[in-house]
Formats: structure tokens, sequence, C-alpha cells
């Protein structure tokens, strides 16, 4: 890609920000065009990279400059092309989009999972609790002494068995929730 072309389609990428900063860019690698000594037919993308690229250095630059601008004046035509420049920076950057998406679905499937099999584990607890109240209601039913003792003494293991297991489980999930906030915090 020659100069005049570069120039026309990083202008035409360059279309949206403010008029001022788009003159100030164009005018800028032309003169620094001029003074690397390119010929006319050179290619300029082999040395500076596809327009598109720029642009979006361009579009940051200019962001980062109003974004000090904003700082030191905090007007209200400021403020509007300080948005306008976000918006454009979060467009000139179509990576970074499906990747905070990517980044959010894996958070939710690691915390949906670990809360499934939290939430199965402590089912089954109570599952194994209710097993021993009918083991214990079912000793009344028994025939023999003996036979009630050993529904009893069934029932009571369930019953400590269950409860055990659902406090240890509730255990773990909270170690395994500290875990998950430990490895996702921002320091």
């Amino acid at each position: 890609m020659n100069k005049k072309r570069f120039l026309e389609e990083l202008s035409r990428q360059l279309k949206h920000l403010p008029a001022e900063d788009r003159a100030d860019a164009i005018q800028y690698y032309a003169e620094y065009l001029e003074e690397m000594g390119l010929g006319e037919d050179a290619d300029v993308v082999a040395v500076l990279g596809t327009p598109k690229e720029m642009a979006r250095e361009i579009i940051g630059s200019c962001t980062e400059k109003h974004l000090e601008e904003h700082k030191e004046n905090a007007g209200v035509k400021n403020s509007a092309t300080l948005i306008w420049l976000v918006i454009l920076g979060i467009c000139a950057s179509p990576i970074a989009i499906p990747l905070v998406i990517v980044a959010v679905v894996v958070i939710a499937v690691v915390v949906l999972t670990v809360g499934i099999l939290v939430l199965s584990l402590v089912l089954t607890g109570i599952a194994v609790v209710f097993a021993g109240i009918c083991s214990l209601l079912a000793a009344f039913a028994a025939g023999g002494i003996f036979q009630k003792m050993i529904c009893v003494g069934a029932a009571l293991i369930c019953i400590s068995l269950g409860v055990l297991f659902v406090f240890a489980i509730v255990k773990l999930a909270q170690l395994c929730v500290r875990l998950i906030v430990r490895m996702f915090r921002v320091k």
C-alpha cells in the first residue's frame, strides 16, 4: 500500500474521531512518512503496519489525551468527547469483548458446578438422615426385642453419619467458596 492509499485508509478508519484529532494524526503520519524518505510507491504497511492497527493506536492515545484534559477541565463538551472516545476504544479492540464474555462464562460455570456439587452432597446427607429416621420408625414394627435394637442402632448410626456428612459438606463448601474468591480476587 503506497503513502497516499495508506493515509486515505487511515483517515477513513479515524472518521469517528473529532476533526481536530483526526487532522493532527493524518498530518503527523504524512510528515513522518516524508521524513522517512519512502518513495511514493513504497510499501508503507511493511514499515508502520496496517491503517486499522494505526487507527487503534491513535484512538487509544487520543482517549488518554482526552482523559488527561477531562481531569483538568471537567466540562460537558469534554465529557461527551470522552464518552465517545471510550466507546470508540472499546469498538477498536474486537478481541477484548469476547475475552470478557468468556471470562464471565468460565467464572459462572465454576461457581455453578461447585454449587450443584455441594447441593447434591448436602441432599445425599439429608437422605441418609431420612433413611435413619425411617429405620427408627421400622423399629416399632419389628417383632422381637433384638430386631428392635438392631433397627434402633442402625437408625442412630444413619442419623449421626448423615448429620456429620452434612456438616462436613457445609465446611467443605465454605472452603471452596474461600478458594474461589481468593482465586478471582483482583490484587
